[in-house]
């Protein structure tokens, strides 16, 4: 169990989620490692920090809870520190900002008492992601910037890899195409130095969604299903969904209504491996435009409404590589955050309910 626990940065660096939750559940599962020990409280944690990056949370925030019981239990603030640190992160990705924010604020608590700068330097970077998911693109970029300037003295080249994927996004939605691109650029380089596959990926996407926006279809297809090759190998469903969501779009921009559906359906398909409602609602919002453009106007409504209230679940045909299969999605929160949603909203409800349906409709 401590080797376990000792090899999930290997793990990570390499993309091996997979592997790495199947050793670790492995040995927390052997008859000797069920007492609360600080080895058993690494490893929780380990697996724990493996199933947030496959996007399963609810499997993360359990594996994190005894974690944090297990720390305290045997006094190591140190550990209690990092493990809350992800307790914080996992229920914010099942919007439960408020709590999430306690938790980031009592590590980076617990970060200062110890005067740990690796540890303060994360929860930071744990507040940036926070605040983009409330849809605060100012105080993500700012605390961002901040996080990336600060990474060179913690040694470590992957603290520089977080701040910048953000400032990245950020610049993406913001529409500054050339400074993503410059970001992914060096996100790429860095992944390539130290292995870090699921770096590679991000940069690969946020390459090919530059080449998209600005109508290069042909860089866009090639750097997304580079990005889908890679993404299969690490064996990551929540990447292979999103990329599969935005070759969806691309074909949407390129006016194969059928294939769009099609990617989007096949991203869809992927739902019951992860719990990431974002990735989700951005495929049920292609498929909603999709609906529109073939007039389809009352499913285009039900998809749209699916993913902007997450009110209700709703049942959707979906391809699988074996056969077609019906999955029930879960709500979906909005996919941009409470100060996008309501300006996004009322745009995409007057483009989903306009009688000018010649008209596509782009981001």
């Amino acid at each position: 169990m401590q080797l376990s626990g000792a090899l999930w940065w290997y793990w990570v660096n390499r993309g091996s989620f997979s592997e790495g939750r199947a050793f670790l559940a492995a040995a927390l599962s052997l008859p000797q490692s069920g007492k609360r020990t600080a080895a058993r409280a690494r490893a929780l944690c380990a697996a724990s920090e493996l199933a947030l990056r496959q996007g399963n949370y609810q499997v993360a925030t359990a594996l994190l809870e005894e974690s944090v019981a297990s720390y305290r239990e045997v006094g190591d603030t140190r550990g209690l520190a990092q493990a809350v640190l992800n307790l914080g992160l996992s229920i914010a990705s099942a919007q439960r900002l408020a709590e999430a924010r306690a938790l980031i604020e009592q590590s980076m608590a617990l970060a200062h008492e110890m005067d740990d700068p690796w540890l303060l330097g994360h929860a930071q970077d744990s507040l940036a992601r926070l605040a983009w998911k409330q849809g605060d693109l100012e105080t993500t970029r700012v605390l961002a910037e901040q996080g990336w300037h600060l990474a060179p003295q913690l040694g470590e080249l992957r603290a520089q890899v977080s701040p910048r994927k953000l400032l990245a996004t950020v610049a993406l939605v913001q529409g500054d195409y050339r400074r993503a691109a410059d970001l992914a650029q060096e996100l790429l380089a860095s992944g390539r130095s130290v292995g870090d596959r699921e770096t590679d990926c991000s940069a690969l996407c946020t390459l090919g969604t530059v080449a998209l926006r600005q109508g290069d279809y042909v860089q866009a297809s090639d750097l997304f299903n580079r990005c889908l090759g890679l993404a299969s190998d690490i064996g990551s469903a929540r990447t292979s969904s999103m990329t599969l969501a935005r070759l969806g779009e691309l074909a949407y921009e390129q006016g194969n209504d059928a294939l769009a559906s099609d990617r989007y359906r096949e991203s869809l398909s992927y739902a019951h491996a992860f719990e990431d409602q974002e990735v989700i609602g951005g495929a049920l919002l292609g498929l909603a435009r999709v609906a529109k453009a073939e007039k389809h106007y009352g499913r285009a409504h039900t998809c749209w409404e699916q993913q902007r209230r997450g009110s209700t679940s709703t049942s959707i045909w979906v391809r699988s590589p074996a056969s077609p299969t019906s999955v029930t999605l879960q709500p979906c929160k909005p996919i941009w955050g409470k100060r996008h949603t309501r300006r996004r909203g009322t745009r995409e409800a007057r483009w989903l309910l306009s009688d000018n349906n010649s008209v596509r409709w782009r981001q």
